[in-house]
């Protein structure tokens, strides 16, 4: 079973980092921060066919949610040959303009390619909102996922985020195909991919050539991870928080205060 959660504020107790004991996790891992930033992996052969098919990007001019003429049939296409499963809508922009406006201008992109649903079908609406803080034709766009049978993949798909921290001790993940999953998923174009573990990975693999293994400190990743956040960012973790030193409910609102001060989002997917 898997849950998606929304981590809220919930204490605004202040507490020292003395008075903690996931901030020294370092002593406990050979990786810095315990943790490493991994690259997203191109689709292995087994899976390429699945990921050409299973997602489509659609560009637009700058302002416009208007699609082009010759758009209107790949969208088509895309939703026959996909036939009438789930799909995620997910509409870009770039960083120029208001940031209100361009959640608008997003979510009407998305709107725009969701006439091109068939009927009986009805997709998800996902504002991404912006990738870029320039003009990035890249970024002007709407990505159309036809959603995976698989449970991880699928999950992932309905949060672009900016940050992703991924669990990757080996208890968590049953064999190979759960791991496929989290290699394979759709992450949000630009976004930072890294892996909590306490050794066996190194910055700057691909997240397929990493091979789950030993424990994690998924607590002082976490906590590290948030120290690179801007304000206004959005943070997916997907773990089953078990460390090696359970987090307390003290702990648990020291956290939660952090996330409040950096001013970011974070978005679970506890298996």
């Amino acid at each position: 079973m898997y849950r998606l959660l929304l981590y809220s504020i919930i204490t605004s107790l202040a507490f020292s980092a003395n008075d903690i004991r996931f901030t020294d996790g370092q002593s406990r891992c050979t990786l810095r921060e315990c943790m490493c930033e991994v690259r997203p992996s191109p689709p292995s052969n087994t899976h390429r066919e699945e990921g050409l098919s299973r997602r489509l990007s659609i560009y637009f001019e700058e302002g416009s949610h208007q699609v082009r003429e010759s758009d209107k049939i790949r969208i088509r296409n895309f939703f026959s040959s996909n036939g009438r499963v789930a799909y995620s809508v997910i509409g870009y922009t770039d960083g120029c303009g208001t940031t209100g406006d361009n959640n608008l201008l997003a979510s009407n992109r998305a709107k725009e390619i969701r006439h091109f649903a068939p009927n009986g079908v009805a997709p998800s609406l996902i504002a991404g909102g912006e990738v870029s803080s320039d003009h990035s034709g890249e970024a002007r766009r709407v990505d159309i996922i036809a959603q995976s049978s698989r449970m991880v993949t699928r999950e992932i798909e309905k949060v672009p985020a900016d940050f992703y921290l991924i669990d990757a001790s080996g208890s968590m993940w049953n064999g190979h195909a759960q791991w496929s999953d989290v290699v394979s998923a759709s992450v949000k174009p630009n976004s930072r991919i890294f892996l909590s573990m306490v050794s066996g990975c190194r910055n700057n693999q691909t997240i397929g050539s990493v091979i789950p293994r030993g424990g994690t400190e998924i607590w002082y990743s976490y906590w590290k991870i948030l120290e690179k956040m801007a304000p206004g960012q959005t943070l997916l973790v997907v773990s089953d928080f078990e460390s090696t030193y359970p987090l307390t409910q003290r702990e648990r609102s020291f956290i939660l205060q952090r996330v409040r001060e950096r001013g970011v989002l974070v978005r679970t997917i506890q298996l």
